[in-house]
């Protein structure tokens, strides 16, 4: 199995679908699952705020994409120590 680690800042761009998060999701293995702890996506919510408000680096239409997978449930975590977020290419620009 391959393993691969993300960090909060990459998660944000994955999921705002910016230029730099297709780039990274490209990078990962298709059909590889991700393991990250709940408080992962905590830090990832924060990192788009802080992308979006302080350093305008992400869109409100990104941030929204963003957001829109997390209730599409693509992201959500489900109650364990762990949760599985989908990597790679969500079809989203």
């Amino acid at each position: 199995m391959t393993a691969v680690v993300i960090d909060a800042s990459a998660g944000a761009e994955i999921v705002a679908g910016t230029r730099r998060g297709r780039a990274l999701a490209g990078l990962v293995p298709v059909g590889v699952g991700g393991w990250v702890p709940e408080h992962f996506y905590a830090e990832v919510l924060a990192v788009l705020r802080r992308q979006l408000l302080v350093e305008k680096l992400i869109t409100e239409a990104q941030a929204t994409v963003a957001l829109d997978g997390f209730g599409r449930g693509s992201c959500a975590a489900p109650r364990s120590h762990h949760s599985s977020m989908p990597l790679g290419p969500t079809g989203t620009t």
